[in-house]
């Protein structure tokens, strides 16, 4: 099946088409509209808030964050999320875990402990809000390919839920880190896209219920020598329909490794040794799988040489980056329109 969407607004403004339903993708789409362009938003996902937004687990019962998060702050870092995301917090119980002499040492840790106040599901209200805000169209598919027709048009092949083509005509295009596997095309020739020397990169996380009697505060752990586990972050407090008398965890493993059983199963055991507990005490709920940004930091130079077009990349996979390299324009944007959080 083969729908074409075009707007008839083109020689009034330009038809901006930002993929994803990450935060700078939102935070773009408002801006462009606020500029008195034509916004849609792309997403093959229907969550908001992207790497940040919220998981369901068992069977939606509970309403949680997606894996382990930290900001790596910048000077303006922690002004741009209390102005455009919402009220934050420092995590006051952060540590790197370490082991000396068959030992657990627990060092704490200021570096990077900004966290948003209720954590993916505060920011997914504030994200909807803006959308709702601003009446800007949704279509859930997938971005499959973006070819170059003239001189001020895009062509844009969608793959819907049901796997029927559909096709979106825009005059710029905007895509972020969380973009995956579009083919970009200019003259029908398909363009070399330079990826990151890493390839990609598997991030997997797994949840689990503490049962036991695990008596130590703590908001982070950075586990620095651990041969399976990278980040573990209670996320209890900010969860919602979980069973409070436990304690609900989300465990980062080191890149690459993928969510198997052997590795559900090798992870109870680190949680055991880093005393967590008997493996009886800690019960596994849920794995997710992501894939980290894969496109190389040359990306927009190729593709402006390129595709001679409107079309930018934006860097998103780390959000304390993002938000001070994107958001001195977003915040005197949104200034001027009284949609600060601390203007509401």
């Amino acid at each position: 099946m083969l729908t074409i969407l075009i707007n008839n607004s083109f020689k009034r403004d330009k038809n901006i088409c930002v993929v994803g339903l990450g935060v700078i993708s939102i935070f773009e789409a408002v801006y462009q509209k606020l500029l008195g362009n034509e916004v849609t938003l792309i997403s093959s996902q229907k969550v908001f808030g992207g790497s940040w937004g919220p998981v369901f687990l068992q069977s939606g019962k509970i309403k949680t964050d997606l894996g382990v998060h930290y900001i790596e702050e910048q000077p303006n870092t922690e002004l741009m999320m209390n102005m455009l995301l919402g009220k934050t917090i420092r995590l006051k119980d952060k540590f790197i875990i370490k082991f000396i002499n068959n030992n657990i040492i627990y060092e704490h840790s200021n570096k990077n402990n900004l966290y948003l106040d209720g954590g993916s599901i505060s920011l997914e209200k504030r994200l909807k809000n803006l959308i709702s805000l601003f009446n800007i169209k949704i279509i859930n598919a997938k971005v499959s390919k973006l070819e170059k027709i003239t001189e001020e048009l895009f062509r844009v092949s969608l793959l819907n839920s049901k796997k029927e083509k559909e096709m979106f005509y825009c005059n710029k295009f905007i895509f972020t880190s969380g973009s995956k596997e579009i083919k970009f095309y200019e003259n029908g020739k398909l363009i070399d896209i330079p990826l990151r020397k890493e390839g990609k990169r598997i991030r997997s996380h797994m949840y689990f219920y503490i049962k036991g009697n695990y008596k130590k505060n703590f908001d982070q752990y950075i586990c620095k020598e651990d041969k399976i586990i990278k980040y573990i972050h209670n996320i209890t407090r900010d969860s919602f329909g979980n069973n409070k008398d436990y304690k609900l965890i989300v465990v980062s493993l080191l890149n690459n490794l993928e969510p198997t059983i052997e590795n559900i199963h090798k992870t109870r055991k680190s949680l055991s040794n880093l005393g967590f507990g008997e493996l009886n005490d800690i019960e596994y709920i849920h794995s997710i799988k992501t894939l980290l940004a894969e496109y190389d930091s040359s990306l927009n130079s190729i593709l402006h040489s390129k595709m001679l077009g409107d079309i930018e990349y934006l860097y998103t996979e780390d959000l304390g980056l993002s938000l001070g390299k994107y958001c001195e324009k977003y915040y005197k944007k949104f200034k001027e329109n009284n949609i600060l959080c601390t203007q509401n």
